[in-house]
């Protein structure tokens, strides 16, 4: 999910780690970042 929409979303104005590829200060919004796929599917 683009950054943007996270912060959108988030209702809040987020703080990047490129290297670590997280928000340092919205654990919700790092929830956006990344998603589960199923069983079979990796990317």
């Amino acid at each position: 999910m683009l950054l943007g929409v996270a912060a959108y979303k988030s209702g809040e104005r987020l703080e990047y780690n490129a290297k670590a590829g997280t928000l340092k200060n919205a654990p919700r919004a790092t929830a956006l970042l990344h998603k589960e796929y199923r069983k079979g599917w990796t990317l």
